[in-house]
């Protein structure tokens, strides 16, 4: 592959793949935060007595707060089975892929702009 096709697809996957990272990185971020509120002791009471509830106890619309943000960044995060897996492993790749690349395309023009010896 040209640099020139190589530095357009590098282009293109970046910017599908922005949106899938900025997905994941705010659910991730939810998460964290959740994470940090609940060890800090900085929930609600009515959020600590639905932890230990069933969800059968609970009335419809009952936990609509922050264990609801937290159940819905967990399967978005690291859901979906066996399809979040996989798409899970793909995002993975494409980034990893787009760092290789990204290193390849630097390499090239640092190598193109060196200036010869002795000049």
């Amino acid at each position: 592959m040209r640099e020139s096709q190589l530095r357009k697809f590098h282009r293109r996957v970046g910017m599908v793949l922005v949106a899938f990272l900025m997905i994941q990185a705010a659910t991730g971020g939810a998460l964290s935060f959740s994470e940090l509120i609940s060890h800090a002791g900085w929930t609600s009471q009515r959020s600590r007595d639905l932890e230990g509830k069933p969800d059968m106890e609970r009335a419809p619309g009952e936990d609509l707060g922050f264990h609801s943000l937290k159940e819905i960044s967990e399967s978005i995060h690291s859901g979906g089975g066996p399809w979040g897996a996989l798409y899970r492993m793909v995002l993975g790749t494409c980034v990893l892929w787009m760092g290789v690349s990204g290193a390849w395309i630097f390499v090239k023009v640092q190598r193109r702009s060196r200036k010869p010896k002795g000049a």
